[in-house]
């Protein structure tokens, strides 16, 4: 073979042995067929956020009613002020926007679960495969098949389901061949293990280590339909959150195109302290106005309007 048909072989099998499909694209949802080699470096992060979304989405949850409060720096406060009214007038509600600062604190020290080592998941696949034979061994007579009719019986009377509904209903019904799924799951996991070869697994969820500037800014996106990336960054000096315009612009474009079930949650936690803030735009105002001068001078200025203002947001 020439070194010319030896170029072309290598070129022909590096193209091959990709099979990238996308993932998290819309309604679609893409999976590996065949085990994967090679990934550009797009799809290699495109395929880290899809596993990041997902472990995030699968272990984290937080009561959007009981949420840490913020904290503005001492000497500070005017400037919270000032930008956070230029907030409210591109759009955004005073509370809901104090809400998507503490939902954001909310997510800090959250470790969701790492995915399990790989000599877990091999010992788990021998497992699976080992008793899956077993029991077509045991079951080989056919001295279930009665047991098997009784149940298939019952699921006819309780659900009126037959072959035209359920993919392979015949006298087994699908979910009581073990075996058969049992095979269907060891297969996955070899499947996750091509995948985990690749080395492109989060070691845990690293978006959600960023909410905490994510959440506010996903919030003014959605209320202004702006970015207000210079405001967003005069607010966050304020309360202490430190992250430069740059990457909150880059992880904020990550968030959008790669966290589809991380975005459902956030739209979730925001629809939910939404409803905190009907007809309280004049009175948290003024409220977090009297408190803030509170912490100015030390005066107990108008903390019946803070108490009550509090109040009913918490209701």
């Amino acid at each position: 073979m020439s070194r010319l048909q030896l170029g072309q072989r290598r070129q022909t099998l590096d193209s091959t042995q990709v099979k990238f499909f996308p993932v998290n694209d819309g309604a679609e949802y893409g999976v590996y067929i065949e085990v994967v080699t090679r990934l550009s470096t797009q799809e290699r992060e495109k395929l880290r956020a899809t596993i990041d979304d997902d472990i995030i989405i699968k272990s984290v949850d937080f009561d959007p009613h009981d949420l840490p409060n913020i904290r503005i720096t001492k000497g500070r406060e005017q400037d919270y002020l000032n930008v956070y009214a230029a907030l409210c007038a591109k759009g955004c509600n005073p509370v809901t926007l104090t809400w998507s600062l503490r939902l954001g604190r909310a997510a800090l020290g959250m470790m969701p679960p790492s995915p399990p080592r790989a000599n877990v998941l091999k010992g788990m696949v021998k497992k699976l495969d080992e008793m899956a034979d077993e029991i077509r061994k045991l079951e080989k007579s056919g001295f279930l098949t009665l047991v098997v009719r009784e149940e298939v019986e019952k699921l006819y009377k309780e659900k009126k389901v037959g072959m035209e509904d359920v993919e392979d209903f015949g006298e087994a019904i699908p979910h009581l061949d073990l075996p058969r799924w049992m095979k269907k799951k060891a297969d996955m996991y070899r499947r996750w293990l091509a995948i985990a070869s690749l080395r492109v697994s989060p070691k845990d969820g690293r978006k959600l280590t960023r909410l905490e500037y994510l959440f506010p800014a996903f919030y003014v996106r959605k209320a202004t339909g702006e970015p207000c990336l210079s405001l967003l960054m005069r607010l966050f000096e304020t309360i202490g959150i430190q992250v430069s315009k740059e990457q909150l612009s880059r992880e904020f474009a990550s968030l959008k195109r790669d966290y589809k079930w991380l975005r459902m949650l956030m739209n979730e936690k925001l629809f939910i302290v939404g409803q905190f803030t009907e007809g309280l735009y004049d009175v948290e105002l003024a409220a977090l106005a009297a408190r803030l001068q509170e912490e100015e001078d030390g005066s107990p200025q108008r903390a019946n309007l803070t108490r009550k203002a509090h109040k009913t947001v918490t209701k």
